[in-house]
């Protein structure tokens, strides 16, 4: 059934003029309601794409940070686990315990 055999049905179930086109406004509203709807959608979804723009980036640097930390890990534990004597009295012990003490607190020890 169209809008305008809904109309004459309504008329001649009696409703007044006044009825048929309070109706028509609350449609009408719910039109713009939809509307309003749809373009706060369409506002929300491009929020979220930049928000997942945001966090890939995130992402990515935070894969090179742990990158770039493992290559920190390897060049103290190498600085730590050397028998390299420089000259006497051996610096390299200098070296080590500088070492050691950054890779206990890069594995969250925090002994002295």
């Amino acid at each position: 059934m169209d809008d305008i055999s809904r109309l004459l049905a309504a008329i001649d179930e009696g409703l007044t003029e006044d009825d048929i086109s309070l109706a028509v406004k609350t449609v009408e509203d719910n039109y713009e309601e939809i509307a309003r709807l749809r373009a706060g959608l369409d506002e929300l979804e491009k929020e979220l794409a930049q928000d997942r723009k945001m966090f890939s980036d995130v992402w990515d640097r935070l894969k090179e940070a742990e990158k770039e930390r493992d290559r920190y890990k390897l060049a103290l534990e190498k600085l730590r686990d050397c028998d390299w004597v420089i000259s006497l009295p051996d610096r390299m012990d200098a070296v080590r315990k500088i070492a050691r003490e950054a890779l206990k607190k890069s594995n969250g020890e925090n002994h002295g």
